[in-house]
């Protein structure tokens, strides 16, 4: 069950009481008890609830009550769906796995009042039907899951389920999810996960589907199987959306250390939802029609998901933002190019005055770059740069000292360069180049601005800054003369009949008068680099597409062969671009499409795409292994760090097209993407800021959990010289399992340190030598020596018995680290729990 573990907006929540209401459960809190710190996990009734509620637990954003013959929830606080077990006999209940913590609760009447209440990691119906125990536990990423295990002789029509609260049930045709409406969204389970234990510990995946019964009630139909306990393992997953009635695309993303996340694209929608007090509240552009692009948006989520503020940022014309960061202090950088004679601009800026727009098309327009306050109510400056001709910003970069570097694509032969820049003019026969400009912190002048090109045109799709804040970029050529630099890689340029015709990585110094390095990088197809990301040790990983055989694999590569239409690739160059230390195909017989890559730690990294192959690589227990019907999903793939082993690969999309444009990654170590969906059906959480669409394509905003089922991070890293050092995971906590390791990533390279294990996570951190311990120091039962590699990354290898007796088992675990950048000279990351799956 290697698998990610997807969650929109994670949620860390506490236990509520329950009460009851008309007669059934109801998990609706009541009033707020006293805990001893955060609860995860079933608490029992004793006697601080009404009799009928025998266990009362929240997952994500689920509140639970486990009843007699049913279960009570409540999402997000809104929607009150109760599960009813027809037909069940009167099961008797059982704690499972005590997890150590203990509740006490001082609410109401003083004879409900209850103290040292246990809390259980999951908790089981015995017998609720002949031979059928269900199992009510915690899943990945704190998601409510519930299995049902019958004996080998128990029938499995036996079991009928109610749903009250919920209408519409419908089962998928495509990948056979049930899908339930309520009063704020849709909720959707996938096909359950089911499998049969044999008698000698080993266990075989079984075939298992939803069958709807009438318009509530449903049940489950199984293929035969030989003697053996059959499990059942439903999961539920919920819906998100950004945007209004017409097109809107979210084209970039990025995180904030306190863990915000900050986005931004472009609506035709003048509803599209801005927050009072924005900078622009209301749409300036062209009314909508097939051709609008309409106006950029910015916004910002916090940690949880909701919106702490959306603006519009445009004129009256197109306008389309192209990426977003960070600067310094939290205010927000956007690069992108308006048609817009009236787009804002602010006094003192380089360029207050629109240059043009070339040949009447929709793309393109002057390059503009502006500053809005960190809360998005003002702008700090805002500054046109461009030619006479059409501009088309792709890619930007901020330096530690605010200045702001934006790369693109140029047709305008007035494009404004610098003295001493690498290249002042474009090549005699070519068509556009491409430029790279820097402008200082307070957006009034340049700092350098080149050009760089050769006899054909040149994209800059992808943009990073190095150590000495030199500037890194790649993208697609089809000049057959690019400047490349002896002992480059590949110093000769390889083909291809597009535009696209070679990818190329090369680099330019601080000052923009030297090119460090330049490679072309490709085979006799077309090939464009999209994304590229560095390793501490400043080599780089380039994800981009391929649409022949040819291009560069190396021997012992995940994928040495073209499979298809476009591929991905996936690709680390050497610092200085003059050696492949790996190089892989990535893909499916139709159609790949890069878009991000992010290094996790310790080597490894995640491409991020889209696809509308159906045979796309994926990893056992994937969280979604269907493509949708009619158009293209998103894909997610983790490679090793020598390019071997697709670790986890999985698609995530509905029914029509998704399409990822953006990636970052989260202080947690989660993914968040943003994208376009053109469908009604793409995975939210309950508490989703919007979780419907709106209309004619929306942006979407996921946040998702690199975690295997049976992991989930808790509390906070103690930073050292690295940052905040993240715990992980490779492959799933899960009964036989040879290839289980833990990883850490973000520690000081070569630093040493231990990994603690322990029965029971700390009720709160004990602070000891200026580090947090987030595991409880009196249950500790065992500190393994790590070290870190040169990336910072650790793994320690740890086989898991093939004894079923171990499932359901947990513990928490956490890094501590020498390090001489913490207060006495340690550092510590996050805790992770991890619970032994069957």
């Amino acid at each position: 069950m290697n698998r990610f573990a997807f969650a929109l907006f994670l949620v860390t929540a506490l236990l509520v009481p329950v009460t009851m209401r008309d007669g059934g459960l109801d998990a609706r809190p009541a009033a707020r008890g006293s805990f001893l710190g955060p609860v995860t996990g079933f608490v029992e009734n004793a006697g601080q609830w009404d009799a009928d509620v025998r266990f009362a637990a929240r997952f994500e954003d689920v509140d639970l009550a486990v009843g007699e013959d049913c279960v009570g929830m409540t999402l997000s606080g809104r929607d009150r769906v109760r599960m009813q077990f027809e037909g069940a006999h009167s099961p008797r209940f059982e704690g499972v796995d005590d997890t150590g913590a203990r509740c006490h609760f001082f609410v109401g009447d003083e004879k409900r009042w209850a103290t040292h209440v246990r809390v259980f990691a999951a908790t089981v119906a015995h017998e609720m039907y002949p031979g059928v125990d269900v199992v009510f536990r915690r899943g990945g990423g704190s998601r409510f899951e519930y299995d049902f295990v019958l004996a080998p002789d128990a029938d499995i029509e036996s079991i009928v389920c109610r749903l009250d609260g919920a209408h519409a049930l419908r089962v998928d045709p495509v990948d056979g999810a049930l899908e339930f409406e309520t009063e704020h969204g849709t909720v959707r389970q996938p096909r359950p996960t089911s499998w049969v234990d044999a008698p000698d510990g080993s266990r075989a995946p079984v075939e298992c589907d939803f069958v709807l019964l009438d318009e509530r009630r449903l049940g489950f139909e199984a293929e035969p199987v030989a003697a053996g306990r059959l499990t059942i393992d439903p999961q539920i997953q919920w819906f998100t959306y950004f945007g209004g009635a017409a097109l809107d695309r979210g084209y970039s993303v990025v995180t904030t250390s306190d863990g915000a996340i900050v986005t931004g694209g472009n609506s035709a929608s003048a509803d599209t939802p801005t927050t009072t007090g924005a900078f622009d509240e209301s749409f300036n552009g062209v009314g909508a029609n097939p051709f609008t692009v309409g106006d950029y948006y910015v916004a910002r989520f916090d940690a949880e998901g909701q919106l702490e503020f959306a603006t519009f940022l445009g004129g009256t014309d197109n306008d389309s933002l192209s990426a977003i960061r960070l600067a310094p202090g939290g205010d927000v950088i956007v690069a992108g190019w308006s048609r817009s004679t009236d787009f804002p601009v602010t006094a003192g800026a380089y360029d207050t005055t629109h240059n043009g727009n070339g040949p009447p098309q929709l793309i393109g327009g002057d390059v503009c770059v502006s500053r809005l306050s960190a809360d998005g109510s003002s702008l700090v400056y805002s500054t046109f740069v461009g030619g006479a001709d059409t501009e088309w910003p792709n890619s930007l970069a901020i330096g530690a000292n605010g200045e702001v570097t934006v790369a693109g694509h140029t047709h305008s032969l007035q494009y404004p360069v610098t003295p001493g820049a690498y290249k002042t003019a474009m090549h005699p026969i070519g068509h556009s180049d491409l430029f790279i400009t820097r402008l200082d912190p307070t957006g009034s002048s340049l700092v350098f601005s080149t050009l760089f090109g050769g006899d054909g045109e040149e994209y800059a799709l992808a943009l990073e800054l190095d150590d000495q804040n030199g500037v890194v970029f790649a993208g697609a050529t089809d000049s057959t003369d690019l400047d490349t630099t002896p002992g480059a890689f590949d110093e000769t340029f390889n083909g291809g009949p597009g535009l696209y015709a070679d990818a190329y990585v090369a680099g330019i110094d601080a000052t923009g008068s030297t090119l460090t390095f330049c490679t072309y990088l490709g085979g006799p197809g077309d090939e464009r680099a999209e994304a590229l990301a560095f390793e501490p040790d400043g080599s780089m990983t380039v994800v981009g597409e391929t649409r022949a055989p040819g291009f560069p694999v190396t021997p012992g590569a995940y994928d040495e062969t073209h499979n298809g239409g476009r591929d991905l690739f996936v690709t680390r160059l050497s610092a200085d671009g003059t050696q492949v230390a790996w190089s892989t195909m990535l893909g499916g017989a139709l159609d790949e499409y890069a878009r991000g890559i992010e290094a996790i730690g310790g080597g490894r990294v995640v491409a991020v795409g889209y696809t509308g192959s159906d045979d796309y690589p994926l990893t056992e227990g994937a969280f979604d292994t269907v493509r949708g019907p009619n158009g293209d999903d998103v894909c997610l793939s983790e490679l090793s760090a020598d390019g071997s082993t697709l670790l986890a690969s999985s698609f995530l999309g509905g029914d029509w097209d998704e399409r990822v444009e953006s990636s970052a990654l989260h202080p947690s170590g989660d993914l968040v993407l943003t994208g376009t969906a053109f469908t009604i059906f793409s995975p939210t959480t309950p508490n989703a800021f919007d979780p419907t669409p709106n209309g004619g394509g929306d942006a979407f905003l996921a946040r998702i959990a690199l975690l295997a089922v049976g992991c989930e991070r808790f509390g906070a890293p103690t930073p050292g010289c690295a940052g905040g050092a993240v715990p992980g995971t490779r492959a799933a906590p899960q009964v036989g399992n040879t290839d289980f390791a833990v990883t850490c990533t973000a520690a000081q390279a070569g630093a040493s340190g231990s990994l603690f294990f322990a029965l029971a996570p700390a009720a709160s951190p004990v602070n000891v030598l200026g580090i947090d311990l987030w595991v409880d120091v009196s249950t500790v039962f065992a500190s393994i020596p790590v070290s870190a590699d040169p990336h910072g990354g650790a793994t320690l290898s740890l086989a898991i018995a093939n004894d079923p007796g171990l499932a359901g088992q947990s513990f928490a675990t956490q890094f501590v680290w020498i390090d001489p950048c913490g207060a006495f000279g340690l550092a510590s990351s996050s805790g992770l729990m991890l619970e032994v799956q069957p």
